[in-house]
């Protein structure tokens, strides 16, 4: 089954670094707000700079991130763009146990290295596992080190997020697709902005570390 409108697959067995270069990062120092503002310009170019302004308040860091849409002439087959936090200098509970919000109604353990209820040996479920990975995230996820400190990721619309990664939170903020997953309308995923081209996506989060559930 391929990526489509309904349902995320992929080949690739971890994420890799966006094609694109640092071009410039401006420092703002204020009394209440320290801000960093980085650029990034795409290696084909042809799309506007991408940047991320990060902005420490008291004691979190808030994210407000740009990134220019998906150029298909070089993604012919599409690709899903995630944000990765990975957090150094601890020691996280173990990889692939992480929690989420369940629409603000409780936080639920995610351990992705329980039994899987459905039978993993058939061919279909032994390729492309990085997408199991994924829950739907409304409002928070979080990973917990071995001293119960959490490091937390507040987003601002409902993402897929994950931490199959030791010590790594990832957040998915764009899909583009060109191929069908056969589970509804006979179409890909590719979203147009007024211009007939794809969609530039603006989007915040908020980092905070906290003992405190």
């Amino acid at each position: 089954m391929l990526s489509g409108l309904y349902v995320f697959k992929t080949d690739d067995y971890d994420s890799s670094p966006f094609d694109h270069a640092i071009s410039s990062i401006q420092v703002f120092q204020g009394k209440i707000v320290q801000q960093m503002v980085i650029h990034y310009k795409l290696a084909h170019g042809g799309e506007p700079d991408s940047y991320v302004k990060i902005r420490l308040i008291k004691d979190e860091v808030e994210f407000d991130v740009f990134f220019s849409r998906i150029n298909l002439i070089h993604h012919a087959l599409g690709q899903d763009v995630t944000i990765n936090w990975h957090l150094i200098n601890s020691n996280p509970e173990m990889p692939g146990v992480f929690y989420t919000d369940a629409n603000a109604y409780k936080i639920i353990k995610r351990d992705l290295n329980k039994p899987k209820d459905y039978k993993w040996n058939i061919p279909a479920n032994q390729v492309k596992q990085v997408a199991s990975y994924f829950y739907p995230i409304n409002s928070g996820i979080f990973i917990e080190d071995t001293m119960n400190e959490q490091m937390i990721v507040m987003n601002d619309r409902p993402q897929g997020g994950t931490s199959f990664v030791l010590g790594r939170i990832e957040l998915m903020v764009n899909r583009v697709g060109v191929t069908s997953d056969q589970l509804g309308v006979w179409e890909g995923i590719n979203d147009y902005s007024f211009d007939g081209k794809g969609i530039n996506v603006t989007a915040k989060f908020v980092l905070a570390f906290t003992s405190h559930r």
